[in-house]
């Protein structure tokens, strides 16, 4: 049977009765729906949909859970891709073994602090980034686990005062230290603006 669109609003309706509240979500339920219901010779699409209230919502709950974890998975990726990839491996290596150099001429307690504050304000830059324009999307799944990447950043911030005093008379250790934390916030901001063009192009998409 085909589905009409009175047919297929009533089932997006009925999902966010369901509290489905993500459009992405909805849109991925829907057609995994209408596609059984279509299926079918005849269906009572009422009755079909009610017997699936467990499937809707740990489809929705494992979904959200994915989208969470392959963004905090490309996020590494992304921040690895610093060190394998031809165009910005010597850029990155240079830019250790610089800041490596650099701990036998000045204070370490002063260099790790400006590094910390520059991670800060690139960390500042991304959530800042995450926010503007957002208005539209922000109720899309995709868009609302996005900013969590720069949670991994912020705790290089947050647990310094606990490992400062072990790192701090070692030039490795601080410099390990710094480039987990700069390099993370930096391919979290890149990821972030990726990301957000991608969610902002499939809304439209969704709207359409």
């Amino acid at each position: 049977m085909k589905l009409t669109k009175e047919q297929i609003a009533y089932i997006d309706n009925y999902l966010k009765f369901l509290n489905i509240k993500s459009a992405d979500i909805r849109i991925e339920i829907l057609d995994h729906l209408a596609s059984e219901i279509e299926s079918e010779d005849h269906c009572e699409i009422g009755k079909y949909i009610k017997s699936k209230n467990s499937f809707i919502r740990e489809f929705s709950k494992k979904r959200e859970n994915s989208i969470h974890w392959s963004y905090q998975k490309q996020l590494w990726l992304k921040y690895f891709g610093f060190f394998h990839k031809l165009k910005i491996a010597p850029i990155t290596l240079f830019s250790i073994g610089t800041f490596y150099v650099s701990l036998n001429y000045f204070n370490n307690k002063t260099i790790l602090g400006l590094s910390i504050i520059l991670v800060a304000i690139v960390i500042f830059y991304g959530l800042i980034v995450n926010l503007i324009n957002t208005k539209k999307i922000k109720a899309l799944v995709s868009f609302k686990y996005l900013g969590n990447v720069l949670s991994i950043p912020q705790l290089f911030i947050c647990t310094l005062p606990i490992v400062k005093d072990y790192i701090i008379v070692n030039p490795i250790l601080i410099t390990i230290y710094v480039s987990l934390a700069l390099g993370l916030s930096v391919a979290a901001v890149i990821l972030i603006k990726e990301k957000k063009n991608l969610i902002l192009k499939r809304f439209e998409f969704l709207n359409n």
